[in-house]
């Protein structure tokens, strides 16, 4: 049994409006209350800490999760993840690669590959997969239809497509999807305003704007 979808996503939202703590309540009364589901909670509180850059807390996190889970495509998962807070890219990889091959219409399987493979790249330890198997991979998490998450894959495709591919019209398209499922995601509109103000154009005034609305103590 695995968390309500409407639950999980109103922590998520906060997450993505930098309201960490607030989700992060949200997450312990529900471990309080509902014993049943506790891993994926655990799973989902672990993400919490990841954001908020809290390794520690997110690996015993995703550890205490791994001990009750009972879906081999999910243990593979939460591997990836511990590996991956490990720093060890490479044992990562490998299991996100089973998580695919157990589930290939498991979207997360998909993101979760992707995100190892982009995180090699940012820290210049490039991996097998080249960058158009990563805008794939994340084009395979959206096409799954059950990763809840889909403006993550935007996002992420839009970032490579600014960063590796150099294609800043391809990068606005994605920005603006990922924003159209999600208009309140911070990321996405500061780097669709950074593009913006790289081009000189005058909606960046009005993204500043809503940044203040939506974060008026940091904008940036």
């Amino acid at each position: 049994m695995g968390l309500a979808d409407d639950f999980e996503w109103q922590v998520l939202n906060k997450l993505d409006r930098n309201e960490w703590e607030s989700g992060l309540l949200l997450v312990n009364e529900y471990i309080r209350t509902h014993k049943d589901t506790a891993s994926s909670a655990l799973r989902l509180r672990g993400t919490l800490h990841v954001a908020r850059g809290m390794p520690a807390l997110a690996l015993a996190d995703f550890s205490k999760s791994l001990e009750s889970c009972q879906d081999e495509t999910d243990s593979h998962i939460l591997k990836a993840k511990i590996e991956l807070l490990k720093g060890k890219l490479g044992s990562a990889l490998e299991e996100a690669e089973k998580a695919v091959q157990s589930d290939e219409q498991r979207g997360e399987a998909y993101a979760t590959r992707a995100y190892i493979v982009q995180q090699a790249l940012i820290k210049g330890e490039p991996l097998s997969t080249g960058v158009q198997e990563l805008l794939q991979d994340w084009q395979k998490a959206i096409d799954c239809g059950n990763y809840p998450r889909t403006y993550l894959c935007h996002f992420n495709r839009a970032c490579i497509f600014q960063n590796f591919v150099k294609d800043l019209q391809a990068a606005f398209d994605e920005y603006n999807i990922a924003l159209e499922k999600n208009p309140n995601y911070l990321h996405a509109i500061k780097n669709r305003a950074i593009l913006h103000t790289m081009q000189g154009s005058p909606e960046r005034i009005t993204i500043f704007n809503h940044l203040l609305f939506l974060q008026p103590r940091k904008p940036f």
